[in-house]
């Protein structure tokens, strides 16, 4: 018995690597008879559709939402097209997928090209206005670029239904398809309907307050982060960095970039080299830089294009020679 069970960890654990072979794990799983739940889904994720469904019927327990929503994975990234069928059959063999949580995690495994199509499947059941599975399907827009459609379908939901994340999920993603003004306007109603805010609501709006440079929107929701305990946080406070840099106070995106310490990833070290390249301070740029690069984060694209960037407003052709 002690045999089986580190065989099926070996070759559960070689199945999880980049280059591992499921079928091993599968092997494996028939030959000391087993019945893990949690080899079985990753068996399921990890197989094309070809196979990952036919083992669906074949479980030696009745499927979970995780069994299903490990085969609807598998078919969403190698066969997009085959995934609303089979969701549709999901939900048909399982009624208890209707419940929120399931549900939810069933729609989060859907391609964002069928966002249309599942919000139909969402109406023909009714589930449209729920807040999980709404706030799923406005994810599913916003990733096929259709703000215009996530917007919509926000605003039929009922303000009683709509919860922290309905809120923040429309926020992130109007902010991400340049949809600024709406992001912030969400924001505005979000806090006007005293709903909770989130980190995600926050870099979103403070995403959207960037994309506008507007700093009276940024310092606003800088207070409002202050108050709620929310300004130590390292998504917010990239955000902070990146919103006031691009409003032009440079000041105060270096008082947030060092208040974070630790906290730091490249992320927020390419806002605040952004944040003083707009200005052209050359020397400030190349010292944060090599400031970055002696901790040992590595620069990529955005990194150099701050540091050219930096360069150029000031002029200085020699420094980017050199970088």
């Amino acid at each position: 018995m002690r045999a089986a069970a580190v065989s099926l960890t070996e070759a559960a654990s070689a199945a999880a690597t980049a280059g591992g072979d499921p079928a091993a794990l599968h092997a494996v799983l028939v030959k000391t008879a087993s019945s893990s739940r949690a080899a079985y889904n990753l068996l399921l994720s990890r197989y094309p559709p070809s196979l990952s469904l036919p083992l669906l019927s074949r479980l030696p327990f009745h499927p979970t939402a995780a069994s299903l929503t490990s085969s609807l994975a598998s078919v969403s990234s190698s066969s997009p097209s085959s995934a609303l069928p089979l969701l549709r059959r999901l939900l048909g063999m399982s009624p208890a997928l209707l419940a929120d949580g399931p549900l939810s995690s069933l729609l989060r495994s859907m391609p964002p090209s069928l966002a249309p199509d599942v919000h139909a499947v969402a109406l023909k059941l009714a589930l449209s206005s729920s807040p999980y599975s709404a706030s799923c399907l406005i994810t599913l827009y916003s990733r096929s670029r259709c703000p215009v459609d996530a917007r919509k379908l926000f605003d039929e939901i009922p303000v009683a239904n709509r919860d922290p994340v309905c809120y923040s999920s429309t926020i992130v993603g109007l902010a991400q398809n340049d949809r600024f003004e709406d992001s912030l306007s969400v924001f505005v109603a979000m806090r006007s309907n005293a709903v909770a805010s989130t980190m995600y609501a926050l870099s979103g709006a403070l995403r959207a307050a960037a994309g506008l440079a507007a700093l009276e929107q940024t310092c606003s929701i800088h207070a409002h982060s202050v108050v709620i305990g929310l300004d130590g946080n390292f998504a917010v406070g990239t955000a902070l960095v990146d919103a006031y840099g691009k409003a032009g106070v440079v000041d105060d995106a270096a008082k947030v970039f060092e208040s974070l310490g630790g906290d730091r990833n490249l992320i927020t070290w390419n806002a605040v080299l952004s944040a003083h390249a707009q200005q052209g301070d050359v020397q400030t740029v190349v010292g944060l830089f090599n400031q970055m690069t002696e901790l040992g984060f590595l620069p990529d694209g955005l990194t150099f294009l701050a540091v050219l960037t930096a360069c150029s407003n000031a002029g200085a052709a020699a420094e980017a020679e050199c970088t």
